[in-house]
């Protein structure tokens, strides 16, 4: 950590200067990966924010915190079988649904979980988004999700 401590410093200042809560437990990754979605989130159009892969759910935070500091009512959605990867090592990677929720509760934002296989669930999503997250760790996942939401 200490190479990374000024990058992570700076990080952390260049999001608090914008305004966004900067939770201490973050890590010099949190930081950047928060950071970057940040910049992605200024460009994107009106639409819904789709996040296909929550695991323990921190993108997921910092997407609904920026859709909720931008105040134009987008809807968020996280993806997720919340019982670990679906094809290998079932239960591996476990985060269950009631945890990302809890997640969600504790940092004041709001986003639909919706649990399920993604070959179950994504043909369900009738949106316009305006930004997907994959997170997905698998390559048959990702191909399920760009197949079923890259049109949308």
């Amino acid at each position: 950590m200490s190479k990374f401590k000024p990058i992570y410093e700076f990080i952390k200042r260049a999001l608090q200067k914008r305004g966004i809560y900067y939770h201490p437990w973050y890590r010099y990754a949190d930081a950047a990966r928060h950071l970057f979605l940040y910049n992605c989130f200024r460009k994107i159009p009106d639409g819904d924010i789709v996040e296909c892969g929550v695991g323990h759910g921190r993108s997921l935070v910092s997407l609904a915190t920026f859709a909720r500091y931008e105040g134009k009512n987008r809807n968020v959605y996280g993806y997720d079988t919340f019982t670990g990867f679906p094809y290998e090592n079932i239960g591996y990677f476990a985060v269950p649904k009631g945890r990302v929720r809890d997640t969600l509760r504790y940092h004041g934002v709001r986003a639909e979980l919706v649990e399920g296989s993604f070959e179950n669930t994504l043909s369900r999503y009738n949106g316009n988004i305006a930004l997907l997250h994959i997170d997905c760790d698998l390559g048959k996942s990702y191909q399920i999700v760009l197949d079923a939401l890259y049109p949308k």
